[in-house]
């Protein structure tokens, strides 16, 4: 497992959770960065702020950018299969 952070950005603005999380690899964290965005642009997390141009930047435990999900453009979940 590694430990991956999460921060918020607009290019002019930082916001960091300071929290990481153990993750199993760069795939695990890019999933996580799209449920947070998901979670960002649907209220339910921060509700009220408008969250057009930021992004869920994911880095490693050495700082290294992984990858940026852009928060308004994220797509929504899909829904799982019928039963």
């Amino acid at each position: 497992m590694s430990r991956y952070y999460f921060r918020l950005t607009n290019g002019n603005e930082e916001l960091r959770v300071p929290e990481g999380l153990d993750l199993l690899g760069n795939a695990a964290a890019r999933d996580e960065a799209l449920r947070f965005a998901r979670d960002l642009k649907h209220g339910k997390t921060m509700p009220g702020r408008d969250w057009t141009g930021w992004f869920v930047t994911v880095v490693d435990r050495h700082g290294k950018e992984i990858d940026r999900v852009p928060i308004d453009l994220v797509p929504d979940a899909p829904n799982p299969p019928s039963s």
